[in-house]
């Protein structure tokens, strides 16, 4: 795990959350042409539509989760990222700045059906109070998963979302599936091997 020098870390795990939203409403506002096309492609990919917590903009130039290289996600393969939420699975990209990296599951016309991350924050309040921010307790149900990590998971028609913490470690799940059970199967299958 890589704690994120010279900055709060933990705020950039929350903005990544609303960034993973934002790039959904913004995929269709971009005509895609010209030195954008890339940065198009990369917002059209990081279509997940799960909700998040709005969270301030960052003044100290956080760097969110993004798919920035086409590669295997080293936890979970694409057979189990599909079998664990019903959505198919053709394209698997990584963002390396993280460790291990943040893995974004989806398909080739861009559309992304799954995303997990895991970082290492300053410390253990920290951890849950992005936790709490990215899954409120008071709106959501508990989710523990083996080894000593807890948190919380929701689910809407949009999708869902699962954030938990052990010590200053924080791990997130966000699916376009609405079923908190493919989240936490999610979770149960990736902690254990990291």
């Amino acid at each position: 795990m890589r704690i994120h020098s010279g900055h709060r870390p933990a705020r950039s795990f929350a903005v990544a959350s609303v960034a993973l939203v934002a790039g959904a409403l913004l995929a269709g506002c971009n005509d895609g042409g010209g030195a954008d096309s890339q940065a198009s492609d990369d917002a059209e990919y990081g279509e997940i539509v799960t909700a998040a917590p709005e969270a301030p903009d960052s003044e100290e130039g956080f760097r969110q989760p993004a798919p920035t290289e086409d590669a295997d996600c080293p936890y979970l393969s694409a057979e189990e990222a599909a079998e664990l939420t019903g959505e198919m699975v053709d394209k698997t990209q990584i963002d390396p700045a993280y460790d291990p990296p943040a893995c974004f599951f989806g398909t080739q016309d861009g559309a992304v059906s799954l995303m997990v991350s895991v970082e290492t924050v300053e410390s253990a309040d920290e951890a849950v109070r992005l936790v709490d921010e990215v899954v409120p307790p008071d709106s959501t149900e508990r989710a523990d998963v083996e080894g000593g990590w807890t948190g919380g998971k929701n689910a809407s028609e949009a999708g869902a979302t699962l954030a938990v913490y052990r010590e200053d470690q924080v791990f997130t799940v966000q699916a376009t599936q609405g079923r908190s059970e493919a989240v936490q199967s999610v979770a149960d299958t990736v902690i254990p091997r990291l």
